[in-house]
């Protein structure tokens, strides 16, 4: 007999949900999940490249918004990613961990405006793969497994 490989199962995931960035000191942050965005991305007040690090301010992640947090990161990446309206932009991207489902996981974030949003964080595909099914019909999952 072949012993069988344990299955982790995939979690469902509604549309939109709540979620934890622990190094923000950030709870219940409206997140939208968007298969069809392939990167993640994060709303920030402004980023700024000084010497070798990437600084960045974040606030407006909480509802209402309680304080701005500035963080430094030596660890970054930039790419070219198509806006929702179509248009090229370069953008940052950094990783941060992130609290779905009372765990912890590591996403990939581009770095961007998002005040005029109704969720300041979209959770893309690149993130959901294997680790999630989203069912469209659902909001707010992880909040009701807790």
């Amino acid at each position: 007999m072949i012993p069988s490989k344990a299955i982790n199962p995939l979690i469902t995931i509604g549309r939109k949900d709540l979620a934890s960035f622990p190094s923000l000191h950030a709870d219940n942050v409206p997140v939208k999940i968007d298969s069809g965005a392939y990167t993640s991305s994060m709303h920030c007040d402004s980023v700024k490249l000084i010497g070798n690090e990437l600084v960045v301010v974040f606030s407006n992640l909480r509802y209402p918004i309680t304080k701005s947090i500035t963080l430094k990161f030596d660890t970054f990446k930039t790419k070219n990613v198509k806006s929702s309206n179509g248009i090229l932009e370069e953008r940052y991207f950094i990783t941060l961990p992130i609290q779905l489902f009372q765990q912890t996981f590591d996403c990939q974030f581009s770095l961007t405006q998002r005040a005029d949003m109704r969720h300041p964080v979209l959770l893309g595909r690149k993130f959901l793969k294997k680790k999630f099914i989203v069912d469209v019909s659902k909001v707010f999952l992880s909040s009701k497994q807790a």
